[in-house]
């Protein structure tokens, strides 16, 4: 099974409030207003903002599908968008698959933004086409993408 499998959905929940819970206690994670709604259809959908380290803005806006597997409901995401931009404005990177870019030859809608941090302009050639599409990023592997920016983005103004 995948990292994108279904997940039963009290253990993905679970799993992501204790993840969340220890992303906060070692202050990568300095805010949080996530929340998650019924949107129809029995898919969930969560939506908000991560502060990471005071500085970055993760904003998340995520499906879940429930998927019903022996009598057990489980969930799995099926659309996603992560943004990470700087707090006083100004896009780093997006991850996403909200829209296909096949004018861009991609021949998947799985895809990254990336933006140049000195300009806040997209950087030419993007989106770039995520085409594993057992690939695509979680939420966590997210986060610890925007931690590591954030420790490199520091590293330059020192």
């Amino acid at each position: 099974m995948g990292k994108h499998s279904p997940t039963r959905r009290t253990t993905y929940f679970t799993t992501h409030a204790r993840y969340l819970e220890q992303l906060t206690a070692s202050g990568i994670v300095t805010g949080d207003n996530l929340t998650t709604q019924n949107i129809g259809y029995g898919c969930l959908q969560m939506l908000g903002r991560l502060r990471i380290r005071n500085r970055l803005i993760l904003t998340v806006n995520k499906i879940l599908k429930p998927i019903e597997q022996e009598n057990v409901i489980s969930v799995q995401s099926i659309r996603y968008a992560y943004n990470l931009s700087f707090e006083e404005g100004g896009n780093i990177f997006r991850y996403d698959n909200a829209h296909p870019h096949t004018h861009l030859g991609h021949t998947t809608a799985f895809h990254i933004h990336r933006y140049d941090l000195l300009t806040k302009k997209e950087i030419i050639g993007s989106p770039f086409e995520i085409s594993d599409l057992e690939n695509w990023p979680t939420l966590g592997e997210v986060i610890q993408e925007a931690d590591n920016l954030y420790w490199q983005i520091i590293e330059k103004e020192l």
